[in-house]
């Protein structure tokens, strides 16, 4: 297993995305751990030193204590790989959050990319909203243009009371006006998603991170 700590970096980032919120060891992997090589692992996936309290817990239940020392050893050889600003970038971009782990030598290198990556991220998450509403208030507007159409065949072809026809006339007025306001919301929603793709492909084209 000691090997193991020079598997590809890419790999081992989108493993811990895929296991961050896992348990940490089973009985066989406590059994049979290199300390070093966990820490490492840890390590390129930006994992806080509590990191091993975990490791601790899972393993406590087989009497297996880490070895501290090692897996200290190995999580800081492992950061020297987290703490790069292309790795930054990916973790930002990706919506993890930072951990404060870099040292404060490496750090400004990883948060200059980070930073790069969470403007990505969040002006993605503002695209999918607006595409969210856009398609919520297009829902609405063709509700309420079948429902003003109904009213409006209605009021045609109604032989009933004049207080009839006037409460259709009042419905046919605040659907209208409901329509109008479905329609300037999908439109404004439009132009702010135009804008915010605009700036996603500047960042893109511009990225030095990638």
């Amino acid at each position: 297993m000691k090997n193991s700590i020079y598997f590809p970096l890419v790999g081992l980032v989108m493993l811990g995305l895929a296991v961050s919120g896992c348990a940490t060891l089973d009985k066989n992997e406590c059994q049979s751990a290199d300390w070093e090589s966990i820490g490492y692992e840890d390590g390129t996936r930006g994992y806080a030193a509590s990191r091993i309290g975990n490791h601790r817990s899972a393993c406590a239940k087989h009497g297996i204590t880490p070895d501290l020392a090692l897996y200290t050893t190995g999580r800081d050889k492992g950061l020297g790989q987290f703490c790069r600003a292309n790795i930054g970038y990916r973790t930002g971009a990706s919506g993890r959050a930072y951990l404060n782990v870099c040292p404060a030598s490496a750090e400004p290198e990883f948060l200059a990319g980070y930073q790069y990556g969470q403007h990505v991220y969040k002006t993605n998450s503002r695209i999918r909203s607006l595409k969210s509403e856009i398609r919520q208030q297009e829902k609405l507007l063709d509700e309420t243009i079948v429902l003003l159409n109904d009213a409006e065949a209605e009021l045609i072809r109604s032989g009933g009371s004049r207080a009839r026809r006037a409460n259709l006339l009042d419905e046919i007025k605040l659907l209208s006006q409901k329509k109008r306001d479905h329609e300037e919301a999908i439109a404004d929603a439009y132009h702010h998603l135009d804008r915010a793709s605009d700036r996603l492909d500047r960042l893109q084209a511009n990225n030095p991170y990638q």
